[in-house]
């Protein structure tokens, strides 16, 4: 990386030193700096990435300043939102619920990756859970390289990167989706788009028997984007149900729960 490659294999390398690794600002930011400066001095280096090595790159702009208190360069990241938007075909539901998520970090505007990405989105997210229990074990582990460990993420705290991760590290069983769709509802959420289909989707896993900060981070951004007891009194019925349980008030404390039921609060009703 420090010989200022610019290819999908150095992108992906650079966004597993600084999603996993354990080396200080001071040893990630000057691989940071030379891989941003040698893919913005050649105006191809962008197009010519892979599917998966576009996704590392906007993974590994979300968590450079985190990473390195550098500021990702504005002009790379409206470049790597721009190929995002263009190649939203190619995605599948991984890659396109990564960049969704970045783009929505970097405060791109919904109009020019959002509704690119939208019908790849709906068509291979797998953003409503699966049919049958759901259980409570920990997801697998993956490969630094490609869908890095959550474990890493443990030791990072207070960074708006690390937050958006949030959702995935509570997982309680990736292979129904949960991942993919936690990303995708914080990304429409961040986005302030209200997309009644979308959101169809994911309100299911208000159904599912989520932890407590799982359940009340997916309550929060849903609500976020226009659902409340207006657009579905069964499902906002069953938020301040929970709300109102002992289990979620002693999980994420009174003031928060008050808050979902305030958000879920059913017309008329004084909480």
């Amino acid at each position: 990386i420090l010989r200022a490659g610019k290819n999908s294999g150095d992108w992906k390398r650079l966004h597993a030193l600084l999603e996993a690794s354990s080396c200080s600002a001071a040893e990630l930011a000057p691989a940071y700096a030379a891989l941003e400066a040698a893919t913005l001095a050649d105006g191809s280096a962008v197009r010519a990435l892979s599917v998966n090595g576009l996704v590392a790159a906007l993974r590994a702009t979300v968590l450079a300043l985190e990473r390195t208190g550098e500021q990702p360069s504005d002009e790379l990241v409206r470049r790597l939102c721009d190929r995002a938007a263009a190649q939203a075909r190619w995605l599948d539901g991984w890659g396109a619920s990564h960049a969704v998520l970045a783009a929505a970090l970097h405060q791109a505007l919904p109009g020019r990756v959002y509704d690119a990405l939208r019908p790849t989105l709906l068509e291979r997210c797998r953003l409503q859970p699966k049919l049958g229990s759901m259980t409570q074990s920990p997801p697998q582990s993956r490969s630094v390289i490609g869908r890095p460990r959550l474990a890493a993420r443990a030791v990072r705290e207070g960074s708006s990167a690390t937050e958006s991760y949030a959702l995935e590290a509570s997982t309680p069983d990736d292979e129904l989706g949960f991942a993919e769709a936690g990303r995708v509802l914080q990304a429409v959420s961040l986005f302030d788009v209200h997309d009644a289909e979308l959101r169809r989707d994911l309100s299911g896993w208000l159904l599912r028997p989520l932890p407590p900060s799982a359940f009340m981070r997916f309550a929060e951004h849903l609500a976020s984007i226009g659902l409340n007891d207006r657009v579905d009194a069964r499902l906002a019925r069953i938020v301040r149900a929970r709300a109102r349980s002992k289990e979620l008030v002693d999980a994420i404390g009174g003031e928060a729960a008050q808050a979902l039921l305030l958000a879920y609060m059913q017309m008329g009703d004084n909480a």
